[in-house]
């Protein structure tokens, strides 16, 4: 029974963790109703629903269960999703789509409404929805330009190259900085600041030979933090606009520094209520930077990021999109292929490691049965068949000792490192295996029986090993065995 409890509990401690935050992971999917498994934006809606927008329908997460919403069971104009805003204002959540406008849901009447270019939208291709400073929604199109829909009058401008010279009409996201200037990301063509008052536009654009220009020309994700610090996703790095010398201050992977930027192809910015800001990027995963500590003195500084990925953590795909924070501090990561991410608030008792076996590109849980830990920060791990020594939040190496062994499958019950740096292996109906770090050597410890069950392990001043079985005790002392 024992034995039973003890497998069970370590089964269940290897559910995926963030190793620097200690958060808890869960994957959302469409294994678990999601109608499509890639996201392309989230939002919360006012009674703490999760809105998620896929490139198949629209989801409504309750907590209780999934609603989705698509062209065939519901007013949805468009099941090709590209981004998603709940307006609390009107209480309604307006769905982004490739190629039919907009979707708008009303939440006390569970119905939509419709919003394209027969309403006078510049085009029916949807790439963000955004708020604007003066209580308006700015919508970016994937083509011809911006529309500004003010939500009092209903009526919609729209500013293309057409009504505003100088203004690329191929765009991919927007922000209002609530001062009079809208920040525009542009697809290929770098990033744009339109003043609102003068209708006068200011362009930035990557110079391979200018440190302090934009690091990439496709601009995905703007974001101006708590602290109005004005932070732009390229598919070169990460930036750091300072409008006042109009330079940027680029960041980007290196693959020497653990703390860089997790990936240079960065989807999606946002901030936290604890004033952390989330980095998504497509081939990496996430960077996270403490705000509260931050302060660039010079142009040369780097960030001190933390990292997640799907290699050091529970997340699901190196390809995120988008990341959300929802009402109860949750955070909840859109992925491509993947589904969603959801990282709960409430920090587990228990810190575990994020120790998995792959095959066919599914992680899943590896069983530990024994652990034994030494002063270098080295973490031994005994499984089936295999022992695993862990270093650094990572597996630095494993070896299959099945060759080594009379019987094609054992467990590793126990193990000790002596005072040589040696470890003693435990083996279930194996006796004793030894393995000898420093020549990477296994050798089998004969206790004069076969088929033998060791439990654990003591070493004695005099450097002597007592050895606990299920047929007695025995003591090595030079590999001359007592008993």
């Amino acid at each position: 029974m024992a034995k039973v409890l003890i497998l069970l509990f370590l089964t269940i401690s290897c559910i995926p963790i963030i190793a620097q935050s200690d958060y808890l992971f869960k994957n959302i999917s469409s294994r678990d109703g999601l109608s499509n498994d890639f996201v392309r934006d989230m939002d919360v809606d006012g009674k703490g629903f999760i809105w998620i927008a896929t490139e198949e329908g629209l989801n409504r997460w309750t907590g209780n269960g999934n609603t989705i919403y698509r062209e065939n069971n519901s007013g949805l104009a468009s099941n090709e999703l590209t981004t998603v805003y709940y307006d609390a204002k009107s209480n309604s959540v307006w769905a982004g789509s490739r190629q039919k406008g907009i979707s708008i849901f009303d939440c006390h009447t569970s119905q939509f409404s419709h919003l394209s270019t027969k309403e006078g939208l510049a085009s029916d291709a949807i790439t963000d929805i955004m708020p604007a400073g003066d209580e308006g929604l700015w919508i970016t199109h994937v083509d011809n330009g911006i529309s500004y829909y003010n939500r009092n009058t209903h009526k919609i401008y729209v500013y293309n190259s057409s009504t505003l010279s100088g203004l690329k009409d191929c765009n991919r996201c927007c922000r209002d900085d609530n001062n009079g200037y809208l920040y525009v990301g542009h697809i290929t063509e770098g990033m744009s600041i339109i003043n609102l008052k003068n209708k006068t536009v200011k362009k930035f654009y990557h110079d391979a030979q200018n440190p302090q220009s934009l690091p990439g020309n496709n601009v995905r994700s703007i974001y101006i933090d708590h602290k109005k610090n004005i932070w732009v996703g390229t598919n070169g790095g990460l930036a750091l606009f300072n409008p006042m010398t109009e330079e940027f201050t680029s960041f980007r992977h290196e693959d020497d520094n653990p703390q860089s930027l997790v990936g240079d192809n960065v989807h999606h910015i946002t901030e936290t209520t604890n004033n952390v800001l989330w980095i998504a990027s497509d081939l990496g995963g996430i960077s996270t930077l403490d705000l509260n500590n931050f302060e660039l003195k010079r142009q040369e500084d780097q960030l001190h990021l933390e990292n997640i990925t799907h290699i050091n953590s529970g997340l699901s795909s190196p390809n995120t999109r988008v990341i959300m924070q929802d009402k109860f501090g949750h955070i909840w990561i859109g992925n491509h292929s993947t589904g969603v991410d959801f990282i709960e608030n409430n920090r587990p008792l228990f810190h575990t490691l994020p120790f998995y076996s792959e095959k066919d590109g599914v992680k899943t849980p590896s069983r530990v049965y024994s652990i034994e830990a030494n002063s270098g920060g080295e973490i031994w791990l005994g499984g089936e068949n295999t022992l695993t020594c862990w270093q650094g939040n990572k597996v630095k190496k494993q070896w299959n000792v099945s060759s080594h062994l009379s019987h094609a499958y054992s467990v590793i019950y126990s193990m000790k490192q002596d005072s040589q740096g040696r470890l003693w292996m435990g083996i279930d109906d194996e006796g004793v295996l030894r393995y000898d770090p420093k020549n990477d050597t296994f050798k089998r410890i004969d206790l004069g029986m076969e088929n033998i069950d060791v439990r654990t392990f003591y070493e004695d001043e005099q450097g002597q090993m007592w050895i606990g079985s299920e047929e007695g005790v025995y003591i090595s002392h030079h590999d001359s065995i007592q008993r």
